[in-house]
């Protein structure tokens, strides 16, 4: 083949793929067919109306060039909308959402075929997406910032295979990102020398089926594939497409000298092996740095309930993944600097002080979320930090400062929640504040939001419990603090006290003291002896109930009146102020039992 066989051009190349089409395939082969023939139609259809042209369509993927940029992303947000209008009419778990890459660059043309760096870059761009998401390189983003009434998000530095220098990345904003604000480009993406926390990279491989029943890869494909999904709520997790880690997964090189290439920092593997009656799945997380193995787990179940566990198993994978992926970074920053500590390092840092629940403590926390907002002043998680420290304060150590630690701890959960409405841990953090602040209706809505964005961290869950019970619904919190337990077996002394406050305000005592005394009374809530005093007071057991008031009475004298005994009116405004229950009936249930445990001798 001669030289003139190929010819050079710089173009704008646009690369779409469906989210989880596997997944789609496997529930419904026909019905998912007969969806992509017609999606594929209207895709075609807006490339040529918008000057551009269908170059493959293989599968689920479409590639396609633009002579202009400003028309592939016009083209691009079009796809996206009349996309979204369709899906209304589908039910939800048939609707087919498709991600969009868009480079230029300088392509190699073979006939109808293209080839080269800025192909490549496109589909990287396309599978760091969000499902319905546009991603764009930092050269589309330079020619289409002014010239198109959209809004772009900054994603950081990701790391291209084969390319020497890591590609700044852009996601075209949608409405819901501005929460009611007018499109300001300049004021949704930051300054291009302020670099965003980097997330951690997964790739979750897929699942070897060592089984002969074909029947089965059905199974495997859809738990990677459930995996996948769920791992993209936790958003310190920048988790791989499935179609990318196919392709990882299916290189004739090791998979970890691939995932060094791609930046990726974690391989989730796994297999599937079914003996008789039986089905056993294995999970492995490997460190790609060094191809160690962190985490491990096999789960075994009845072959006959194999879909009803499936939920079950992805809940226990993601929950000990994102757990030990934390933990990991944690230990790695505790070794650093300060000075040397990326804005999610210094999230772990600061919540790890947090932990010891001393105003020293508190205060080096502050110093370290602050440093989190100098390395990306747009990073939410930082005020979500800031805003729980002065939590603390008002709760249990400032109490004389309270009414301004309040409003510190409100203002900045308020300026977490602005900046990134979709972190399910900076609702969490601001629905638990407005609960306290007896806004009842609202603290719910947030903490439902954050349940609806991420329904597989446990230790938010276990908060939320408390929270639930607080609201009047006990039960709704019991489960929620069960599923916690289940979710993050190992990692849990602290969660009983959540717990058992559920079991509480229902009014199941012996389940109470079951919870409260697994662990130190202490550690989370300062006032967990006054409701162990309160329950045997309702249980008619005095002389346990007067041993945990005065147990209490001592606490409450180091920590709220420095020293001096309290009265007992000090101590009912404050288990009022301290404990916000919506319903007056679970307020007086807690007052009456420590009144007659005592209270009143006090």
């Amino acid at each position: 083949m001669t030289d003139n066989a190929f010819k050079r051009k710089l173009t704008a190349i646009f690369s779409a793929d469906v989210q989880g089409y596997s997944r789609l395939m496997g529930e419904d082969e026909e019905a998912t067919v007969r969806t992509l023939v017609a999606y594929r139609e209207v895709l075609t259809t807006l490339v040529q109306q918008h000057g551009g042209r269908v170059i493959d369509s293989p599968g689920d993927n479409m590639l396609a060039e633009f002579a202009s940029v400003v028309d592939a992303v016009a083209c691009a947000v079009a796809v996206q909308k009349e996309i979204t209008a369709r899906n209304d009419a589908l039910p939800e778990n048939r609707r087919m959402h498709y991600r969009i890459g868009i480079n230029i660059g300088d392509v190699i043309y073979e006939q109808d075929r293209v080839y080269g760096d800025g192909v490549n870059i496109a589909a990287r761009l396309e599978s760091l997406c969000d499902a319905g998401g546009i991603c764009l390189s930092n050269a589309v983003y330079d020619q289409v910032k002014n010239k198109l009434d959209l809004g772009y998000g900054y994603q950081g530095k990701h790391t291209v295979k084969n390319i020497a220098e890591p590609v700044r990345v852009y996601r075209v904003l949608d409405d819901s990102d501005f929460n009611g604000r007018k499109n300001d480009t300049e004021a949704l993406a930051p300054l291009p020398d302020i670099e965003p926390a980097r997330k951690i990279c997964l790739a979750v491989l897929p699942f070897e089926s060592l089984s002969d029943n074909s029947d089965d890869d059905y199974f495997v494909r859809g738990v990677v594939e459930d995996l996948i999904t769920d791992l993209a709520h936790f958003q310190n997790l920048q988790v791989i497409s499935s179609y990318s880690s196919e392709k990882i997964g299916a290189e004739a090189r090791n998979a970890l000298d691939v995932a060094r290439e791609f930046a990726i920092d974690y391989l989730l593997k796994g297999n599937l092996r079914r003996r008789s009656d039986q089905v056993r799945i294995t999970t492995q997380l490997l460190d790609t740095s060094d191809g160690r193995i962190v985490w491990a787990e096999r789960y075994d179940a009845p072959l006959d309930t194999i879909f009803e566990i499936q939920d079950e198993i992805v809940e226990q994978v993601v929950g000990a993944i994102s757990a030990r992926i934390d933990s990991v970074l944690l230990a790695a920053a505790r070794t650093r600097p300060l000075t040397s500590l990326a804005a999610y390092d210094c999230w772990l840092r600061g919540m790890d002080h947090m932990k010891l629940g001393t105003p020293e403590a508190d205060n080096e926390a502050r110093t370290i979320f602050k440093k989190a907002l100098e390395i990306d002043p747009t990073y939410s998680r930082a005020y979500a930090g800031l805003s729980l420290s002065h939590f603390n304060d008002w709760s249990c150590q400032a109490w004389e400062q309270y009414d301004e630690t309040e409003r510190r701890a409100y203002d900045y959960a308020l300026e977490a929640s602005r900046l990134n409405d979709s972190d399910h841990v900076v609702q969490a953090i601001l629905g638990r504040i407005l609960l306290y602040r007896h806004q009842f209706d609202q603290a719910e809505q947030h903490l439902d939001r954050s349940l609806h964005l991420n329904t597989n961290d446990a230790d938010i869950l276990a908060q939320i419990s408390s929270s639930k019970a607080f609201l009047g619904k006990g039960a709704e919190g019991e489960r929620l603090f069960l599923k916690a337990l289940r979710l993050n077996p190992y990692r849990n002394t602290w969660y009983y006290p959540y717990g058992a406050f559920t079991y509480f305000v229902q009014r199941q005592y012996e389940k109470f003291f079951e919870m409260a005394l697994k662990g130190p009374l202490t550690d989370v809530w300062i006032d967990l002896p006054a409701f162990l005093a309160a329950a045997y007071a309702h249980t008619d057991r005095p002389q346990e109930a007067s041993r945990y008031l005065n147990i209490f009475i001592e606490i409450f004298s180091e920590k709220i009146t420095a020293g001096r005994r309290p009265q007992s009116r000090e101590v009912i405004d404050w288990m009022e102020k301290a404990n916000p229950f919506k319903l007056e009936s679970d307020a007086q249930h807690m007052i009456q039992g420590i009144i007659a445990a005592g209270l009143e001798d006090c």
